[in-house]
């Protein structure tokens, strides 16, 4: 097929911090299709179950009601409203995360 995009080659990528749940990268020079990205920040979980889940997301709906979380988020420096959520932790099935994201974050139990 003509229109296919060639593959992403990963030219390279340096692991810059880590901590029990995240390893951090700059990675540098990746081609896609003729173009390059110099520099870009990858932040990766540690725990990636058989499905390739890494994370998971909940929106609790109550009769005609959503819940969902106020936070402050550092890095834009304001408010927001968000979606309970978190990550998965090795060996767990993203419904198992699921349950205990939401119960983590918002209190509440499936």
């Amino acid at each position: 097929m003509a229109d296919r995009k060639p593959p992403i080659t990963l030219k390279s990528r340096r692991r810059i911090a880590e901590n029990q749940v995240f390893d951090v990268y700059f990675g540098h020079n990746v081609h896609e299709g003729g173009g390059e990205v110099p520099t870009y920040l990858v932040v990766a979980p540690k725990a990636v179950s058989p499905d390739v889940v890494t994370g998971v997301s909940v929106l609790p709906v109550i009769g005609d009601r959503v819940g969902l979380l106020r936070l402050h988020r550092h890095a834009i420096g304001a408010m927001t409203w968000e979606v309970p959520r978190g990550f998965v932790e090795v060996g767990e099935p993203a419904a198992v995360s699921a349950a205990r994201e939401l119960e983590e974050e918002v209190g509440l139990r499936v």
